[in-house]
């Protein structure tokens, strides 16, 4: 690898995949619940916030890590091993945004079929948001999530 790598944030595996465990949990929580309860009256406001807030600052971490160079590395910065892990993040994290995407159409079809609400522009914006942010650093989470304990110098 480049210097790049020397000024990333170096994790190992098991505190990355200790990271991954409490951002994407926690920021899909602060969404939900933001959705749960009206955000004007809501008690919750706080810890909604608290979890949206150390969701996103958990993706930033996650994207600041090596974990993130190697899936944003140029081709002839990795070896094959590497090429296949990061292509392979990839396609898992295609597949989960895309799916994340087909979810949220046909739930807020299925809403204002079944019931009187209809999603607002600022609902579908946070969870577009939501997904987007999650999606960014999603590559190098699966990374993390799928090294092995060899590559704990990393």
């Amino acid at each position: 690898m480049t210097e790049s790598v020397a000024q990333s944030l170096k994790l190992s595996p098991s505190r990355a995949r200790w990271l991954v465990g409490i951002t994407y949990p926690a920021l899909i929580a602060g969404f939900a619940l933001d959705l749960a309860f009206d955000p004007q009256q809501s008690p919750f406001d706080l810890v909604v916030s608290a979890l949206k807030l150390a969701g996103l600052i958990g993706c930033l971490v996650i994207f600041l890590t090596t974990f993130s160079f190697t899936a944003n590395a140029p081709e002839h910065q990795i070896d094959e091993r590497e090429r296949i892990e990061r292509n392979t993040a990839y396609f898992l994290a295609y597949q989960v945004v895309i799916a994340a995407v087909f979810l949220l159409f046909l739930t807020s079809i299925a809403v204002r079929l079944f019931t009187a609400w209809t999603p607002s522009v600022m609902v579908l914006e946070e969870l577009l948001t939501l997904i987007g942010i999650g999606g960014l650093a999603l590559p190098a989470a699966i990374l993390a999530w799928r090294s092995t304990a060899d590559e704990e110098e990393r």
